[in-house]
């Protein structure tokens, strides 16, 4: 028997089972529907409803059809032979089959929904509504998995799932790595006791409906991106420009950038510790704690003063001089010039998707973002966090961690014809450590990523470490030694948040 024989015998047993599937799929909404209490006030024939009775006659027509299906596939007639071609003559066609499994897939997460909402809603009416479809909403729900499952299979054959050595590897590791840890927290209790030092705030949430947003903003990125791929095949010099410059990238960047900028904008600021509420005479925020601490040493840069002897976060400082200069010292006219700019964490955090040829989960992560922000600054008065509209560090240092993330992924993607980006690396981590002092910690990680890559060139592996450590040794000695001037200490940081975290953790 031929290779191509066995194939179509194996698409065969395909076709059977899923309809298979799909036919008891349908005894069990069927079944599920009669279980349902009957109405006596709207009976209208055997005791059911008029609403009851066409779903139950949709169940039994699609029932009949996929059950007539199954039986001349299992007959090995020629109906069913026709059937079996026609449907594989349909999704041999992208047009055909990208779409039935975006459907198939939100018909999956639906039902989901459908039956989460179902155990937890409280609106006795929206649930009695609910109860009454969701047989019909789980049949639908079944039929979108088993063909997300099975589809690629009758596609593709055999090729649909397979895996690579190093995708497969590098989901071992982080199993590995999951259920190490799963097993220190099992065994010390670390993440399961109370936290007595005051580091447990409750975080920003994220709600269901902006989960399954994203989820959809992803699919649509993934569904353009096909189609003009399909658009490039069929027209080489678009294709050529397309990817040439990048051009769908830059515009979703582009897209996002303005999506979070506006969106934070839009978003009223409340009242926190660190922006206490308006007061008589003027009725303005006004920077408070170390946000106001940030700020007066932003106005001694511009009025001429300079720094304190020692000030915390320096590169934080020039930025916020930068945006007075500009702006001026209205708190409000500050926070939104701030935000044009953090609203590049987002699309940084898109590109670094992008990069790893991700556009899926890069489009998901920014749209996320870009909710999760706006929950920060709408919760602002309730749970303690830092948002865009605080003048804090703790956002600059997640945008200053994405745009490190991507240069050193470019860098390490390339390291051969890109030895410079190891400097540019370097240097961009130095600047993060005048931004957030803690970031010293990243540089083993860095020069351990180095080492794991270029063991096997001994050479290579020297020229990219020293050029990381010049890098950040070129942002981070002038400060050092201008607090060596004014101390006579060689450090970029005052110690007390060292100070502050060994006090809290003390066991006295």
């Amino acid at each position: 028997m031929s290779v191509k024989q066995t194939t179509e015998q194996s698409k065969q047993l395909i076709f059977r089972i899923y309809f298979t599937l799909a036919t008891l799929e349908g005894i069990g909404a069927l079944m599920g529907l009669l279980a349902l209490p009957r109405d006596p006030k709207n009976a209208w024939l055997l005791g059911f409803s008029r609403s009851r009775l066409l779903m139950l006659v949709a169940v039994l027509v699609g029932m009949a059809l996929f059950g007539t299906v199954t039986w001349l596939l299992w007959r090995k007639m020629q109906w069913g032979e026709r059937i079996v071609a026609t449907i594989q003559k349909a999704i041999a066609r992208n047009w055909v089959y990208i779409p039935v499994l975006l459907f198939s897939a939100l018909a999956f997460i639906i039902g989901i929904y459908a039956y989460a909402f179902s155990v937890k809603f409280t609106d006795a009416q929206v649930l009695a509504l609910l109860t009454r479809v969701l047989p019909i909403i789980l049949w639908l729900a079944a039929l979108g998995l088993q063909t997300l499952v099975l589809l690629p299979l009758l596609r593709f054959g055999s090729e649909a799932y397979k895996v690579g050595r190093q995708p497969l590897l590098a989901a071992g590791i982080a199993f590995g790595a999951l259920v190490v840890l799963g097993a220190v927290i099992a065994l010390t209790g670390w993440g399961l006791r109370p936290d007595r030092s005051g580091w447990d705030n409750i975080g920003v949430p994220l709600l269901p409906a902006q989960a399954l947003m994203a989820w959809g903003v992803g699919m649509a990125v993934l569904l353009v991106g096909w189609l003009l791929q399909v658009l490039s095949a069929r027209s080489a010099r678009f294709g050529e420009i397309l990817g040439r410059f990048h051009l769908f990238d830059w515009m979703l960047v582009i897209g996002i950038w303005l999506w979070a900028m506006f969106a934070w904008w839009g978003e009223p600021l409340t009242p926190t510790y660190f922006s206490p509420p308006l007061r008589a005479p003027n009725y303005e925020y006004y920077p408070f704690s170390d946000a106001a601490l940030l700020d007066v040493n932003a106005e001694n840069i511009l009025i001429g003063e300079g720094y304190a002897r020692i000030a915390e976060k320096p590169l934080y400082n020039v930025f916020l001089a930068g945006l007075h200069a500009l702006v001026g010292h209205d708190y409000d006219d500050v926070v939104s010039a701030q935000i044009v700019v953090l609203a590049l964490f987002p699309a940084l955090v898109y590109l670094l998707g992008s990069a790893a040829q991700q556009r899926l989960g890069g489009a998901i992560a920014a749209v996320l973002l870009i909710f999760r922000e706006r929950n920060a600054i709408a919760l602002s008065g309730e749970i303690g966090v830092s948002h865009s509209k605080l003048l804090m560090t703790d956002f600059p240092a997640a945008l200053g961690l994405a745009l490190l993330t991507l240069v050193c992924l470019l860098w390490l993607r390339n390291w051969e014809k890109r030895r410079a980006l190891a400097l540019v690396t370097g240097g961009l981590l130095g600047l993060f450590l005048l931004l957030r002092s803690q970031a010293i910690v990243l540089v083993p990680v860095f020069l351990l990523a180095v080492v794991v890559l270029q063991y096997r060139n001994p050479k290579r592996l020297l020229e990219s470490a020293g050029l990381l450590v010049l890098g950040v040794a070129l942002a981070i000695l002038p400060w050092m030694y201008r607090n060596y001037q004014q101390t006579g200490n060689f450090g970029y940081s005052q110690p007390l948040q060292a100070l502050y975290l060994a006090k809290q953790y003390s066991f006295t």
